[in-house]
């Protein structure tokens, strides 16, 4: 029942449905881009030259600014498309910035762009089907995300103190290989992070994690390494100072045995 924007489809013709007298909400400065629902009793309305819009019905349908993280992209004119999500997160579309979804706080959720995935940055609209997945119009393409799947960053903050080389999941645990040692994912932790593995001496580019009869192993360049919880004693080194490598494979003819490469030995 907010009657300036109701409509319905009769046959093939778009006409404003006779529900009354229209009511004024807002003089905009320019162009609407979309109108979206907000809540039970609301809308957000996206301008491309005012911004972000919200108003409620609750508050006498009063509209007011609705400050986001992405107010200097709205600032420069990029908005080009919104959509409401089923999970109730808004989607904004940019002009040369990719997608952003926004929590009810005008807070960034994640940032869909070249890096995560999409043909370019030039967004022209948006759409969710049925199973959940957001379907991106492009400047020469179309996009499927699934935004249901939750996703973390880690950096120095959270523990990952250098590039990581490999992610594994082993006993419940989630390690990880750097350039300056082995880490696992402490989860109870509040936020998460990733804490090192201890170990008898210090190792460097650790590139590798592999299985060797439940027992996790790891390769560094100076040792291959059995790693546990609370140790990771060594579980073999090679003589006389050679690198032992980044490459370890075991033999499909004989699980029991595990090839290494060195710097120039195998």
């Amino acid at each position: 029942d907010w009657r300036v924007y109701a409509s319905e489809l009769d046959g093939r013709v778009l006409e404003i449905a006779p529900t009354g007298t229209g009511e004024v909400l807002y003089e905009t400065g320019g162009a609407v881009i979309e109108i979206v629902p907000d809540g039970a009793d609301g809308l957000t309305v996206l301008g491309r030259d005012d911004g972000l819009l919200r108003c409620r019905q609750e508050a006498g349908n009063l509209c007011e600014d609705w400050p986001t993280e992405v107010d200097p992209w709205i600032a420069e004119g990029k908005l080009y498309a919104g959509l409401r999500l089923a999970d109730g997160t808004l989607a904004l579309g940019f002009d040369g910035e990719g997608v952003v979804l926004l929590d009810n706080d005008g807070q960034v959720l994640r940032h869909l762009d070249v890096e995560a995935g999409l043909l370019n940055t030039e967004v022209m609209e948006l759409n969710q089907t049925a199973d959940g997945a957001l379907w991106i119009s492009l400047f020469g393409g179309i996009a499927r995300v699934d935004v249901s799947r939750q996703r973390t960053h880690f950096a120095r903050s959270e523990g990952i103190e250098s590039a990581v080389n490999e992610v594994y999941r082993y006993d419940g645990q989630l390690y990880a290989a750097t350039e300056v040692g082995f880490a696992v994912l402490d989860e109870g932790a509040r936020p998460a992070r990733f804490v090192p593995v201890r170990t008898a001496s210090r190792h460097v580019e650790c590139a590798q994690f592999i299985e060797i009869g439940g027992v996790l192993m790891g390769v560094c360049n100076s040792a291959l390494l059995r790693l546990a919880r609370q140790a990771a004693p060594v579980a073999w080194a090679p003589h006389g100072g050679t690198r032992v490598g980044t490459g370890m494979v075991r033999s499909p003819r004989n699980p029991s045995r595990l090839y290494v490469s060195g710097e120039s030995t195998l």
